[in-house]
């Protein structure tokens, strides 16, 4: 069994790709937290610091909202096709307790 030291020095080139800080990821790109504001995760076995986290806010989450919405824009399909779209690519149920597809069967209690 690896003792804590060989752990940790095997740790320590993972974790230095994060010393820089770890960012918001928002409309694809690496941001801060628009007031700058960090927070440090503490590693529970030597109580050292892991990282610094960019601490999103209100403002942050609306500036990812808004990116997500404009990489959500309405496409050619109405909600009705996508839908359609889904229910193909997952079966479920159907109304009346039947199963859809074996693959269901595979991954739902038997009792039901």
């Amino acid at each position: 069994m690896p003792s804590l030291e060989d752990n940790i020095a095997r740790a320590s080139a993972f974790l230095a790709r994060f010393e820089a800080g770890v960012k918001n990821r928002i409309g694809g790109e690496d941001v801060d937290a628009l007031d700058g504001t960090q927070f440090e995760t503490i590693s529970p076995v030597d109580l050292k610091v892991l990282a610094r986290v960019a601490h999103g806010k209100a403002a942050d989450i609306d500036r990812a909202a808004k990116a997500a919405r404009a990489a959500f824009r309405p496409g050619p399909h109405s909600p009705a096709r996508r839908g359609g779209i889904f229910s193909t690519a997952l079966p479920v149920p159907s109304r009346h307790g039947r199963r859809k597809s074996r693959w269901w069967n595979a991954w739902t209690p038997a009792s039901r």
